[in-house]
């Protein structure tokens, strides 16, 4: 086995800016061995949200960044039904927005509403996985291990 397949497996997406640019980064530095997936090199999170989900098979730790549209939902949800043998840890990054806390009542934009409904329609999901995982663990040996932060 070659040095390189010992190492832990970290899968991200939207790795080339901001929040996961600094998530790959760190772990790049601690010498996992990192893939990261992003629009800026060639990846759409919403378009190819299957086949990326696909690629997440050998990734012991997946970082669920990349908004755009319901595709963190989406995601999170096939990783669940494909990999609910497997052991994966899930982070989900997402916001207060659609909560009480991020909402501005001064925008009324369309698309900042859909923002909105997609993000707490997420948090929503997480908090039931949560809740699930948490009772699921005490029960028996749960193989996915979850968690959420939003910023």
């Amino acid at each position: 086995m070659s040095q390189e397949s010992k190492k832990p497996r970290i899968f991200v997406t939207g790795h080339t800016r901001g929040i996961g640019k600094a998530i790959f980064d760190l772990y790049k530095s601690k010498d996992y061995l990192c893939y990261g997936v992003s629009k800026s090199e060639g990846l759409d999170v919403d378009k190819d949200c299957d086949a990326i989900v696909q690629q997440m098979a050998n990734f012991k730790y997946i970082v669920l960044n990349a908004y755009a549209k319901d595709s963190q939902l989406r995601m999170l949800k096939s990783i669940i039904d494909l990999y609910k043998n497997d052991e994966k840890h899930v982070a989900v990054i997402t916001s207060t927005s659609g909560t009480q806390v991020g909402m501005d009542s001064s925008l009324k934009q369309q698309e900042y509403n859909w923002y909105c409904k997609n993000k707490k329609e997420l948090i929503e999901f997480c908090k039931i996985i949560e809740l699930v995982a948490s009772c699921l663990s005490i029960a028996r040996n749960q193989r996915i291990i979850f968690g959420y932060l939003w910023n």
